[in-house]
Protein backbone atom coordinates (compact mmCIF):
# COMPACT_ATOMS: atom_id res chain seq x y z
CA UNK A 1 0.00 0.00 0.00
CA UNK A 2 1.36 3.51 -0.41
CA UNK A 3 1.14 4.39 3.11
CA UNK A 4 3.76 1.38 3.55
CA UNK A 5 5.97 2.52 0.64
CA UNK A 6 5.66 6.22 2.91
CA UNK A 7 7.11 4.64 5.31
CA UNK A 8 10.01 2.48 3.94
CA UNK A 9 10.59 5.93 2.44
CA UNK A 10 10.92 8.01 5.46
CA UNK A 11 13.18 5.44 7.13
CA UNK A 12 15.21 5.11 3.76
CA UNK A 13 15.33 8.95 4.08
CA UNK A 14 16.52 9.01 7.24
CA UNK A 15 18.65 5.85 7.03
CA UNK A 16 20.61 7.89 4.21
CA UNK A 17 21.22 11.00 6.29
CA UNK A 18 22.74 9.91 8.58
CA UNK A 19 24.71 7.45 6.51
CA UNK A 20 25.64 10.86 4.59
CA UNK A 21 26.75 12.29 7.76
CA UNK A 22 28.80 9.38 9.05
CA UNK A 23 30.59 9.22 6.11
CA UNK A 24 31.19 12.73 6.13
CA UNK A 25 32.55 12.55 9.06
CA UNK A 26 34.59 8.95 8.34
CA UNK A 27 36.09 11.18 5.89
CA UNK A 28 34.95 9.64 2.66
CA UNK A 29 35.86 11.29 -0.94
CA UNK A 30 33.79 14.09 -2.06
CA UNK A 31 32.21 12.00 -5.10
CA UNK A 32 30.57 9.31 -2.87
CA UNK A 33 29.31 12.01 -0.58
CA UNK A 34 27.62 13.87 -3.46
CA UNK A 35 26.41 10.70 -5.11
CA UNK A 36 24.35 9.55 -1.39
CA UNK A 37 23.45 13.09 -1.43
CA UNK A 38 21.87 12.83 -4.55
CA UNK A 39 20.30 9.73 -3.65
CA UNK A 40 19.64 11.16 -0.44
CA UNK A 41 17.50 14.20 -2.32
CA UNK A 42 15.72 11.99 -4.79
CA UNK A 43 13.92 9.54 -1.68
CA UNK A 44 13.53 13.04 -0.21
CA UNK A 45 11.62 14.56 -3.04
CA UNK A 46 9.58 11.09 -3.46
CA UNK A 47 8.51 11.14 -0.05
CA UNK A 48 7.33 14.54 0.22
CA UNK A 49 5.27 14.39 -3.23
CA UNK A 50 3.75 11.46 -1.48
CA UNK A 51 2.73 13.61 1.67
CA UNK A 52 1.39 16.27 -0.43
CA UNK A 53 -0.63 13.69 -2.63
CA UNK A 54 -1.64 11.76 0.72
CA UNK A 55 -2.75 13.71 3.99
CA UNK A 56 -4.32 11.10 5.94
CA UNK A 57 -3.96 9.54 9.37
CA UNK A 58 -1.99 7.19 8.63
CA UNK A 59 0.60 9.55 7.37
CA UNK A 60 0.74 11.14 10.88
CA UNK A 61 0.95 7.87 12.52
CA UNK A 62 3.96 6.84 9.83
CA UNK A 63 5.86 10.52 11.16
CA UNK A 64 5.67 8.33 14.80
CA UNK A 65 6.95 5.09 13.53
CA UNK A 66 9.89 6.96 11.83
CA UNK A 67 10.64 9.51 14.56
CA UNK A 68 11.34 6.36 16.90
CA UNK A 69 13.48 4.81 13.22
CA UNK A 70 15.07 8.30 13.40
CA UNK A 71 16.40 7.72 17.45
CA UNK A 72 17.41 4.15 16.14
CA UNK A 73 19.36 5.42 13.25
CA UNK A 74 21.02 8.10 15.85
CA UNK A 75 21.41 5.54 18.50
CA UNK A 76 23.18 2.80 16.31
CA UNK A 77 25.48 5.53 14.17
CA UNK A 78 26.98 6.85 17.09
CA UNK A 79 27.63 3.10 18.62
CA UNK A 80 29.24 2.65 14.73
CA UNK A 81 30.92 6.08 15.43
CA UNK A 82 32.17 5.19 19.11
CA UNK A 83 33.48 1.27 17.88
CA UNK A 84 35.23 3.12 14.92
CA UNK A 85 37.58 5.42 17.22
CA UNK A 86 38.42 3.23 19.72
CA UNK A 87 39.67 1.26 16.94
CA UNK A 88 41.60 3.88 15.47
CA UNK A 89 43.07 4.81 18.75
CA UNK A 90 44.00 1.28 19.23
CA UNK A 91 46.05 1.87 15.62
CA UNK A 92 48.01 4.43 17.06
CA UNK A 93 48.53 3.29 19.99
CA UNK A 94 49.78 -0.19 18.74
CA UNK A 95 51.76 2.11 16.35
CA UNK A 96 53.28 4.59 18.97
CA UNK A 97 54.34 1.33 21.24
CA UNK A 98 56.52 -0.38 18.09
CA UNK A 99 58.07 3.02 17.36
CA UNK A 100 58.70 4.29 20.55
CA UNK A 101 62.27 3.64 20.33
CA UNK A 102 62.64 5.58 16.96
CA UNK A 103 59.82 8.28 18.18
CA UNK A 104 62.32 8.64 21.35
CA UNK A 105 65.80 8.94 18.88
CA UNK A 106 64.05 11.47 16.44
CA UNK A 107 63.57 13.63 19.61
CA UNK A 108 66.54 13.83 20.87
CA UNK A 109 68.31 14.13 17.36
CA UNK A 110 66.07 17.11 16.79
CA UNK A 111 66.56 18.45 20.68
CA UNK A 112 70.51 18.17 19.65
CA UNK A 113 69.85 19.79 16.75
CA UNK A 114 68.31 22.87 17.58
CA UNK A 115 71.14 23.30 21.03
CA UNK A 116 73.76 22.71 18.04
CA UNK A 117 72.11 25.67 15.77
CA UNK A 118 71.81 27.64 18.89
CA UNK A 119 75.59 27.26 19.11
CA UNK A 120 76.62 28.00 15.82
CA UNK A 121 74.89 31.04 15.62
CA UNK A 122 75.58 32.43 18.80
CA UNK A 123 79.13 32.64 18.02
CA UNK A 124 78.85 34.89 14.63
Amino acid sequence: SFSLAQIVLRVADTGLDVLGQTLKIAGVSDRVWRRLNRFHLTTSTIRMWGVKTARTDVIRKMEEVSTFGTVLSVVVSVKVLKEYAAWRMELWRRWLVLRRFEIALTFLVAVNAVLLAEKCFQYK
